[in-house]
């Protein structure tokens, strides 16, 4: 049985859940976790996609019921200490 959209709220999760690069740069690897039983569409943005990047294949992609996915996320050095930057996922069941 499938669920509403608006109860798949905190179906998928991120580890590590906060992303340690600092302002000197470098790669990261997350791991997206679906925890539910449905076929995901999962796209991945950044409010500063100068700063940070991730892989083509990594901005949107499927993840199969109860899998995970790796994302690779890289950022530019930049000395702007005290900002917070986010990640987004926005997400939803594939139907097809």
């Amino acid at each position: 049985q499938q669920q509403p959209v608006d109860q798949m709220a905190n179906m998928i999760s991120i580890n590590p859940a906060v992303c340690s690069l600092t302002e000197e740069g470098g790669t990261e690897p997350l791991t997206v976790i679906n925890h539910t039983g449905h076929r995901l569409v999962i796209k991945v943005f950044f409010s500063a996609p100068i700063i940070f990047s991730i892989g083509e294949k990594e901005k949107f992609f499927f993840l199969k019921p109860n899998g995970v996915f790796v994302i690779n996320v890289t950022r530019k050095p930049q000395k702007k200490e005290g900002t917070s930057y986010d990640m987004y996922l926005v997400y939803g069941v594939d139907t097809k």
